[in-house]
Parts: structure tokens; sequence; C-alpha cells
């Protein structure tokens, strides 16, 4: 991996910041966005879903869906670094459409930085420097219209 990808990684917070899509049987049914710290290692992620042929909305709303099948049989992956986390696990699953999800494990498992990568990170972030990735044009939100 090439030191730029991983000061961009450090910059989104090992990755949350960029968003995670959820694939289910080779279809992307949910986009997490909007991170926020919950409690100790809980983080909390605004909940959109994907329409897709796989998983309608009475399965994405269940309980047994975010605790068995998203987790176990699922595939989670970076929305922007393509990378996937080692062991995410849900929490508490939303019940409707708007509800947050917590969730845990979801980062980027890459080595914390060094002294010359803090600098730089320090840099970049005192002179506002930081990257951010940009919105992903293939991801279409549920509000949008086709």
């Amino acid at each position: 991996m090439k030191f730029l990808d991983k000061l961009h990684i450090w910059e989104t917070n090992y990755g949350r910041d960029a968003g995670w899509l959820m694939s289910y049987r080779g279809e992307a049914v949910a986009l997490l966005t909007d991170p926020q710290w919950e409690d100790m290692f809980w983080i909390s992620y605004r909940l959109t879903y994907l329409p897709n042929k796989t998983v309608n909305t009475q399965q994405f709303y269940r309980d047994d869906f975010w605790n068995h099948e998203a987790c176990h049989d699922g595939t989670w992956q970076n929305a922007y670094f393509n990378l996937a986390p080692t062991h995410p696990l849900a929490g508490r699953p939303p019940q409707r459409p708007g509800d947050r999800i917590s969730m845990r494990g979801l980062y980027l498992n890459i080595p914390a930085p060094g002294f010359l990568a803090r600098q730089i990170l320090r840099y970049r972030t005192h002179r506002g420097l930081t990257w951010r990735p940009p919105p992903r044009p293939d991801v279409r939100w549920e509000h949008e219209s086709s």
C-alpha cells in the first residue's frame, strides 16, 4: 500500500468517514455514512437502503438480518478505498427508515502512523489540507429518482 493511501485512510479515521457498503449475495444492499461515536467501541452510522433484488425493505429492518446475515454472510467494503474491515458486528439494528445502526469493527486495519507520518498529518491538519473522499456517483441514494 502506498504511503499516500495510508495517509488518506488515517485522515478518514481509518476509513470510517469514507462510509461503508454492505453487500449480500453479490448485491449492494446498504450504505453506511455519517459516523458518530456512541460508546467506547461502538459507532453509529446513518443507514441507507439500496434497492436491490436480494433483500427487500421488510428483511432489511429485521434484527436477525443485521445480527446474523449481514455480519456473517454479508460482505463489507469501504465505500472509497475498496478494502474490507476485519470483523464487523452490528449492535443495535435499525427498526425503520431513518434509524441509525450501531456498529463495531468497521475500520481499516492498518498500522498506526509512525513519527514522520504523525508530523505530516499534524501539518496537513494545521494547514487545512486534510483529504476527504469525493462523493460516489455510482451509489444511488434512496431519495434520488431513477
